[in-house]
C-alpha cells in the first residue's frame, strides 16, 4: 500500500471511531453503556494525543470522582488482582499528559508501593506487596516503568526497567521463546502451558502487546535516564522477535507493537520502524466494524464483546497507534519535500 493510500485509509477510520465515540459517550463524560474504570482508563492519552484535551479532562476527572481511593489505588475488578498496579500506571500517564498533578502524585506513590526491593520489578497483588516477596506481573511491570518515567520518578523507573533488561538476558532462548513470568524469589518461571506468560515466536496467536509494552518501558526509562543500553536491549528485543514472529503484523494481539515502532522511528529515525508501525495500523483498520468501534477477534468471539466496556478500552488503544503511524507518515512526506 503506497503512503497516501495509507493517510487515506487512516485519516478515514480515525474519523469513523471518533463519530463511535460521540456517539457513545456522554456531555459528561460518561459512557452510555454500563462501565468500570477498565472503560475509561485508555480514554486520556489518545484524547489528548489528538488534541481532545476536554475529552481528556472529563474522564480525567471521572475517574478521579468514582475510581480512584484515597491513598492513589484504582476500585479494579476481582480479574485484574494480579496486576493491580497496571490500570494505576495507564491513568498515571494519563493524568500526566492531563495535567492532573494531584492524580500523579498520588498514583506515583501508590505504584512505587509495588515496587519489589530487592529486583526492582513490581508485585501484582496485594499480598505480595504486603509481605514484599511473592508474585512479580510482567505487565504491571512494564507499564509501571513507562508511566513513572513519563511522570518523572526516574529512580523507580530506571530500577524497573533494569529488571526488564535482567529478564531479558536470562532468556536461554529468545529467538525461539520468551518467557515473561518471574518470582522475586526464584528468577525466571518457564512454563510452556501457560499461553499468558510465555510467547512461542513461530507460533499464531501469541501474546505479542508484551513485547511491545517491554520496549516501550525500556525506550522510555531510557528518555529520561540516558543509559544507552536500556535503548540497546530494547532494539534488540524489538527486532529479534519480529525476525522470529513471522505472523506478528496479521495478529490483533500484537496491536502494541505499532506503539512501539512509531516511537522507535521518532527515536532513531530509521524509516524500518514507521514501515512496521504502518503494518500493524493496516492490519488494526481491517478489525474496525462498521459502526467506526474495534474488533479484538483473538479474544472475542462476538462483536461488540460482553462486558462492552472491552470495546472502549481497546478501542483508543488502537485508534492511537493508528494516528501514531499516520503522523509519522505525514512527518516522513515533510522530510522528502524539503
Amino acid at each position: 500500500m503506497t503512503d497516501e493510500k495509507r493517510l487515506q485509509v487512516y485519516n478515514t477510520c480515525l474519523v469513523r471511531f471518533d463519530q463511535w465515540v460521540d456517539k457513545n459517550l456522554a456531555d459528561d463524560g460518561c459512557w452510555v453503556q454500563p462501565a468500570t474504570c477498565v472503560g475509561y482508563f485508555s480514554i486520556p492519552p489518545y484524547a489528548t494525543y489528538m488534541g481532545r484535551f476536554d475529552m481528556a479532562s472529563r474522564a480525567l476527572r471521572h475517574i478521579h470522582q468514582r475510581y480512584i481511593t484515597d491513598d492513589g489505588g484504582v476500585i479494579q475488578s476481582d480479574m485484574r488482582k494480579n496486576m493491580l498496579p497496571y490500570m494505576p500506571a495507564w491513568l498515571l500517564w494519563g493524568a500526566v499528559l492531563g495535567g492532573s498533578l494531584k492524580m500523579v502524585n498520588v498514583l506515583a506513590d501508590f505504584i512505587v508501593s509495588y515496587q519489589c526491593p530487592s529486583t526492582g520489578s513490581f508485585f501484582g497483588n496485594n499480598h505480595a506487596r504486603d509481605r514484599q516477596k511473592g508474585y512479580v506481573d510482567f505487565d504491571s511491570t512494564a507499564m509501571a516503568v513507562f508511566a513513572l518515567a513519563c511522570a518523572g520518578r526516574v529512580e523507580p523507573s530506571v530500577r524497573g526497567a533494569e529488571f526488564l533488561v535482567e529478564l531479558y538476558e536470562v532468556q536461554s532462548a529468545p529467538e525461539r521463546v520468551i518467557y515473561t513470568s518471574w518470582a522475586d524469589s526464584g528468577g525466571l518461571v518457564k512454563d510452556d502451558e501457560n499461553a499468558a506468560h510465555t510467547l512461542c515466536l513461530s507460533e499464531s496467536e501469541q501474546h505479542y502487546y508484551k513485547i511491545g509494552l517491554w520496549v516501550m518501558a525500556l525506550v522510555r526509562a531510557y528518555s529520561v535516564s540516558g543509559r544507552q543500553r536500556l535503548l540497546d536491549f530494547a532494539l534488540a528485543i524489538y527486532r529479534r522477535t519480529v525476525i522470529g514472529a513471522p505472523g506478528l503484523w496479521a495478529n490483533t494481539t500484537g496491536h502494541k507493537m505499532a506503539w512501539a515502532a512509531s516511537t522507535l522511528y521518532t527515536t532513531t529515525d530509521d524509516p524500518r520502524y514507521l514501515e512496521d508501525a504502518c503494518r500493524m495500523a493496516d492490519h488494526l483498520a481491517t478489525v474496525q466494524q462498521p459502526d467506526g468501534g474495534f474488533h479484538y477477534p483473538e479474544f472475542w468471539p462476538t462483536y461488540p464483546p460482553d462486558p462492552w466496556e472491552l470495546q472502549a478500552n481497546v478501542g483508543f488503544q488502537f485508534a492511537l497507534w493508528i494516528a501514531q503511524a499516520r503522523d509519522g507518515l505525514v512527518a516522513k512526506s515533510k522530510d522528502i519535500s524539503v
